[in-house]
């Protein structure tokens, strides 16, 4: 028996090469694989063990590799091959689902099927084999090396092997790269190969439960803690009956010496009595004359008038008796004298002497483990670090307990789940609107009656902004989960997310998960477990939680489906997720529910025009923000205009008016003489929401102060070294920074070409609108948000809940604040500058001009308290801001989809993006003209006289990173239908398919990005 491996190692070669090579010599059993795929003989002690979706180790070339079996075959194309050198995971980490599904990805895209699986899988689980070095045996070191290589020699040799990476830690990388450079040229290490283990693990942490009975815990307290004389004398007078033992006796005890007693005593803990003799009269001492012995006779006088018996020394003392005397009425037993031996008084309550023993033992934090314990249920398991948080103990006195046998320690696992020190405050489901209900009422069914093997449903939520997509998309998920079934619910951005699980969670707040990239490698591995175990049924995150290891999908949600986000450009595969989710749907007998406002235009023309898309829609705002509407009507705006009810039996809810956009010519502004970023009628409305005690969020799709710096006398402008764009100023830095590289340097003194110090800052970015709302508005809490501020799923959390709780009056913002946020205050949105990307040479420019226009001015007037947007231009004309103005999407789906049949874009064709990157420009321009040939003989060869090329030309961004960029595209025929799955036969993938491309090159089927 044969496994089909997947080797997760880097394959030397063309990718295409390989694409195209691997479904003719890998065929097996009458199967075709997208490659590279590799045979590997199952040995007889694997046999049984290893099936698909297995994680192996199998050798490739000299060293180890991991792979993921894809198959299992009775035959191999090849006479020799090797064996599995062994099994990696105790069950499969893939379903033959998900390798389906990655087989899927790599026949659509074009991609290696390794960077297919490796989607389904959580990070760090894969792992590349790694150098580490060893001693030869064989070689004798040399008495005396240099200092550093000494060290390596040492390190290596108490741990077996190391890695340079590892080495280096120690020493810094430098030295240590050249340690091992010579001592592996001296053969004295050896190099060799090593699969490490995956960089993620369970999380097993320490647990502790009392075992003891209380009594019993009383009992061993005392033997807690370091031998102490002290302690011990304190704890012999706590367990003496006698409230004045004798010394003696408490020596004896405690098994101490007077110094101990001094000690204390001279803390003030105890006094010691000291030893005295007591003289009492006896009764025949009544009856006897003793006149002619005064002395005798004065101390029986003196001794019947005390009422006790009286100290020897002051005896003496009063009467002026001897010793002799004494001796002498003792001999006549006329009295008698009792000898009291030296005793200790404690001077401390019984707690304060508890307290010191436990002290003096250093025992406090073994005590203070006890008591918390003992407060606990009985036989509680409770997290150690609860524990230290509590008792501030170690886990060493957890072991000195363990050995008194009060307590068991065990290590158990435990999940890292990111919602768990999170609450949620429940909702109830509302009342659906008539609009609401008759959507449902379309979905509702294809839920019902869809499961495996039955295809899957692909609908369109068409609404507009607050018209209760969300409403719909949780009835969605209630209906699926209800049959048993599971869903996942996207949304574009990390950003997102926070909003979304605490929405989600308030309505199924067990079962549900998060995945995204924000969370820590341990977090996404436990949850990807986690959804294994079955213990998660509903997944909310970006595109990379489509992946999500459920078995039963029966609903997959794309909030704002038209985003680019949902689109991987950067890495391999180069999926869409709205075209995988609808693959996920086909397989699965699940629907796929699209929601947005502005649909993508591809999208919508399936809906509209060849319904392999359902279209439903919500034409209306709803208002769900009940604030007092009467205070808060805008006298100018009658109330009767901006809110209609919806029918006797919706009390809760009104239907609005969308918020009215003003478009402000920024000609005229400066005409007027107004040189500032802001118009004069956002001015005025930023200062009348301020006094009203509202929100504004005003929007610019750049970050930084400035978008360029330029010398005013020759024109230069302060480009990066690596990228050839201009570096953009931040004013917290008072850095220039190149938003594609990282690259930063200062603001040059001079011009670096004429030298000139007429440096000027053009443009503008968030910090500079920051700044000018400041000084407009001295009096305004302002926020602001992009990648600058929110580089964690944390900051995003919590720049919205300050925003949320309106601890600011003014949000300034990027793309981020235009998605899916729900921020009832906020009655004002002001765009800054609607033209940012409108003249960008990419033909989706409009679309992504009019999307943003349309969401982000949607934020406003989500409350009965209404809104208004103001969007400033220098091109009023252009009819994307026409139509955002208008909220008018079916106006500028026809003037786009005009634009594009006209012209041959999607939907109306499909294309693929190959880009070539390199740091010799000539090489580069070269390279793009030898592909374009070997594709336009290709397109001969195969009559593929459908498909075109465009270019190759420089990519609009022509260097990125140091390296110069071309480009060439190529248009095809569109598939049939947007959900049919390509067998292959497609004149694109035909193209793609007969071409090897040379290394260097990137391809990207259906791409987003054409900068």
């Amino acid at each position: 028996m044969f496994a089909v491996v997947s080797v997760n190692a880097t394959i030397h070669g063309t990718r295409t090469a390989y694409r195209r090579a691997a479904p003719l010599a890998l065929q097996s059993a009458g199967d075709l694989y997208p490659g590279p795929v590799f045979h590997y003989h199952i040995p007889v002690e694997l046999d049984g063990k290893v099936c698909t979706g297995a994680l192996v180790e199998v050798p490739f070339g000299p060293q180890p590799a991991q792979g993921l079996v894809i198959a299992l075959s009775d035959r191999s194309p090849v006479p020799d091959t090797k064996p599995v050198a062994r099994l990696l995971s105790g069950e499969p980490v893939l379903s033959e689902r998900q390798v389906d599904l990655g087989l899927w990805l790599s026949e659509y895209y074009l991609a290696p099927l390794i960077d297919c699986l490796r989607l389904m899988l959580p990070p760090g689980l894969l792992r590349r084999p790694r150098t580490v070095f060893r001693l030869h045996p064989d070689v004798a070191v040399p008495s005396s090396l240099p200092a550093a290589q000494q060290q390596v020699i040492d390190l290596v040799g108490r741990y077996g092997a190391l890695s340079r990476a590892q080495i280096a830690r120690r020493l810094g990388v430098q030295p240590a790269r050249r340690a091992v450079r010579s001592l592996t040229r001296r053969g004295i290490l050896v190099p060799g190969s090593e699969l490490p283990a995956p960089r993620v693990q369970p999380k097993r942490v320490n647990f502790v439960r009392l075992t003891a009975s209380p009594p019993q815990v009383e009992a061993m307290r005392p033997s807690l803690g370091r031998p102490s004389k002290q302690a011990q004398l304190l704890q012999a007078l706590l367990d003496d009956g006698d409230p004045l033992p004798p010394t003696d006796r408490l020596l004896e005890v405690a098994e101490t010496s007077m110094a101990t007693v001094h000690a204390l005593a001279g803390r003030g803990w105890i006094e010691v009595v000291p030893r005295r003799v007591l003289v009492l009269p006896l009764p025949d001492a009544a009856d006897v004359d003793l006149k002619h012995a005064p002395k005798q006779r004065a101390v029986l006088e003196y001794l019947r008038a005390q009422s006790m018996p009286v100290e020897e020394l002051a005896l003496r003392t009063q009467t002026g008796a001897s010793t002799s005397t004494l001796r002498a009425l003792e001999g006549k037993r006329l009295l008698r004298r009792l000898e009291e031996p030296s005793a200790v008084l404690l001077r401390l309550s019984g707690q304060e002497t508890r307290d010191r023993v436990i002290d003096l033992r250093g025992a406090g934090r073994q005590h203070r483990v006890l008591d918390y314990l003992l407060a606990r249920p009985a036989g509680e398991w409770v997290w150690v670090s609860w524990v230290y948080a509590e008792t501030d103990c170690r886990l060493e006195d957890l072991r000195v307990l363990e050995g008194f046998g009060l307590v068991d320690l065990a290590e158990r696992e435990v999940w890292r789940d990111p919602l768990l020190e999170r609450t949620f405050v429940l909702d109830t489901p509302p009342r659906l609107t008539p609009d609401q209900e008759r959507v449902w009422a379309e979905i509702e069914p294809a839920l019902r009656q869809l499961g495996a093997g039955r295809g899957g449903r692909s609908f369109l939520l068409h609404g507009v902004t607050g018209s209760g997509k969300t409403e719909i998309y949780m009835r969605a998920v209630d209906a699926t989960l209800a049959q048993g079934r599971q869903a996942i619910v996207l949304v574009p951005e990390i950003s997102l997310t926070p909003q979304a699980i605490r929405r989600f969670a308030a309505r199924f707040p067990k079962g549900i998960g998060v995945i995204h990239s924000g969370l820590s490698d341990g977090e996404r591995y436990d949850t990807w477990r986690r959804i294994r175990a079955g213990h998660i049924q509903l997944v909310i995150g970006p595109r990379s939680a489509l992946f999500a290891p459920l078995e039963n999908i029966g609903l997959i949600v794309l909030d704002e489906e038209h985003d680019s986000s949902y689109k991987q450009s950067d890495v391999m595969p180069t999926y869409h997720t709205r075209r995988v989710a609808q693959q996920i749907a086909a397989a699965q007998g699940a629907v796929v529910l699209l929601g947005s406002a502005t649909p993508d235009l591809s999208t919508f023309y399936h809906a509209h025009e060849t319904g392999t898309i359902q279209l439903l829609r919500l034409p209306q705002r709803i208002l769900r923000h009940r604030l007092d509407v009467g205070s808060t009507q805008d006298p100018q705006r009658p109330q009767e205009v901006r809110y209609r009810s919806l029918g006797p039996d919706y009390e809760d809810a009104l239907a609005a008016d969308l918020p009215p956009v003003r478009v402000v010519d920024m000609r005229h502004e400066l005409r007027a003489g107004n040189r500032s970023i802001f118009s004069r009628a956002l001015q005025q409305e930023m200062k009348r929401v301020l006094a009203e005690g509202e929100q504004t969020i005003l929007f610019l799709n750049r970050r930084g102060a400035s978008t360029f710096v330029m010398c005013r006398d020759c024109g230069t402008v302060i480009r990066c070294p690596r990228c050839e764009v201009a570096l953009t100023f931040h004013l917290k830095d008072e850095q220039l920074v190149c938003h594609h590289c990282r690259y930063q340097r200062s603001v040059p003194e001079a011009c670096p070409v004429c030298q000139s110090h007429r440096i000027k800052y053009f443009g503008l970015g968030t910090q500079r609108v920051e700044k000018a709302v400041h000084e407009l508005l001295p009096a305004a809490r302002v926020i602001r948000w992009d990648r600058d501020t929110a580089r964690s799923s944390s900051s995003h959390q919590a720049l919205l809940d300050r925003f949320t709780q309106h601890q600011a009056d003014v949000l300034v913002g990027t793309q981020m604040i235009a998605k899916g946020l729900d921020l009832p205050l906020v009655t004002l949105v002001g765009v800054i500058s609607a033209d940012t990307a409108l003249n960008l040479p990419d033909f989706r420019a409009a679309e992504r001009t009019f999307q943003l226009l349309a969401q982000v001015s949607g934020r406003a007037g989500r409350s009965s308290r209404g809104g208004q947007a103001i969007v400033q231009t220098y091109a009023p004309e252009h009819y994307a801001i026409q139509a955002a103005a208008g909220h008018d999407y079916a106006a500028f789906y026809a003037r786009e989809r005009a634009f594009r049949h006209q012209l041959g874009y999607p939907p109306f064709a499909r294309l693929a993006r190959l880009v070539y990157s390199d740091p010799d420009p000539a090489h580069c321009r070269q390279q793009a003209r030898d592909l374009s040939q070997l594709l336009n003989d290709a397109i001969r060869r195969g009559s593929l006289e459908q498909v075109a090329l465009i270019g190759p030309a420089p990519c609009f961004l022509v260097r990125l990173r140091g390296r110069w960029r071309w480009q060439i595209i190529v248009r095809a025929p569109p598939l049939p239908q947007a959900s049919s799955i390509p067998a292959g036969e497609d004149p694109l993938h035909k193209l793609l398919r007969s071409t090897a491309l040379p290394p260097g090159w990137r391809l990207d089927v259906d791409p987003l990005d054409m900068l």
